[in-house]
């Protein structure tokens, strides 16, 4: 049941919706990217007016209803967390279901990061007693939409570095096509090939031991030694840097199982290997760091940009995204040019954020 009171209060509310929706759309439409239309606004609006029962007659009724439904386009966005921190700021629990609903389904089809930027920047923190945990699901769609984006491009990018560079251990024969390659025989008792989890196929390498308990992320031969280790364990091998990419993959997988806590609690030996550590350990590390959300990690994670590997900027600047979730680039494809203008503008953030009183 909605929390409706009298209609004549209802009334009156609804010509505060009014007076309320000029301040904030002027304050809310200067950041996200998107571009603002007036139509959208009117019909968030009159939409709320129908959700709280304002409007009633059948036909105007069933034409909100449908247009309400088949919005779709990025657009669209900006109006509807304009709606949401009204409805928020008078408590009407109905819109607030409904357009929270919305905006996590548009979110789950957008291809554009500037909407979750828009959402995460422009959302208001209000106390909605019961239906916070609709608030917090926005937020948190916002949050994986960006990171979703950002996480196929370097998924991508990784998978043709690997074709390139050989790490998928594939004998290349010119003219041959890629369903053509034959796998390249290894010595015998060998290795497997040393192949990065990425953030983007975490769950699709996740088994269970039930239909909702996840346990380890489904691990190669060569890590089989190191899923046998206690976390604290792991941590100890962390000191060694031989090995030490495989176990940052091992505690990504702790972590990613429920077990965050126990590895953040050794962020600063994480830290380190994004220092100190071979090319590949520095890449994980940052992937780590993103997983976790060290906060404390910023400064390291923006001097990471400069990393002269290639892998370990993109990690560097994924983790940035999901620890801050700021998009202040730089794209894998940057100038050394544009990449020093990215690093300055992450600094420029992050000194900011320190001179926030209570830091």
């Amino acid at each position: 049941m909605c929390d409706l009171t009298s209609p004549s209060v209802m009334a009156r509310l609804g010509l505060l919706i009014v007076a309320l929706a000029g301040p904030a759309q002027s304050q809310e439409a200067k950041s996200g990217g998107l571009r603002d239309d007036e139509r959208y606004n009117a019909l968030v609006d009159e939409f709320i007016q129908y959700d709280i029962g304002n409007i009633r007659e059948p036909a105007a009724v069933d034409r909100i209803r449908r247009q309400f439904g088949s919005l779709k386009a990025d657009e669209a966005v900006p109006a509807l967390v304009r709606g949401l921190n009204r409805s928020m700021r008078m408590g009407y629990s109905c819109p607030i279901t409904a357009i929270s609903g919305k905006l996590m389904s548009m979110m789950q089809s957008s291809r554009n990061p500037e909407v979750g930027k828009h959402v995460l920047a422009n959302l208001e923190q209000r106390d909605v007693g019961r239906y916070n945990h609709h608030i917090a699901g926005v937020r948190k769609n916002a949050e994986g939409q960006m990171i979703r984006i950002l996480g196929r491009e370097q998924a991508e990018r990784q998978f043709k570095r690997r074709v390139e560079g050989d790490s998928l251990n594939m004998a290349y024969v010119p003219g041959m096509k890629l369903t053509d390659l034959a796998p390249r025989q290894r010595p015998a008792g060998g290795p497997a090939p040393d192949k990065p989890v990425d953030d983007t196929t975490t769950n699709a390498n996740r088994t269970t031991d039930s239909p909702t308990k996840p346990t380890a992320l489904a691990r190669t031969a060569p890590a089989a030694e190191l899923g046998k280790l206690t976390i604290a364990e792991l941590g100890e091998r962390l000191k060694n840097k031989t090995g030490q990419a495989r176990v940052l993959r091992e505690l990504y997988a702790r972590a990613a199982d429920g077990h965050e806590s126990e590895v953040a609690a050794m962020s600063d030996a994480i830290v380190e290997s994004l220092r100190e550590g071979d090319e590949t350990a520095r890449a994980e590390a940052a992937r780590l760091l993103g997983l976790l959300r060290i906060e404390r990690a910023t400064p390291q994670l923006i001097d990471a940009i400069e990393d002269a590997s290639p892998s370990v900027r993109s990690a560097a600047t994924t983790a940035l995204t999901r620890v801050t979730r700021q998009l202040f680039g730089p794209s894998d494809d940057a100038t050394p040019a544009q990449r020093k203008q990215a690093i300055a503008r992450w600094r420029t953030w992050w000194d900011k954020q320190q001179a926030k009183p209570g830091r």
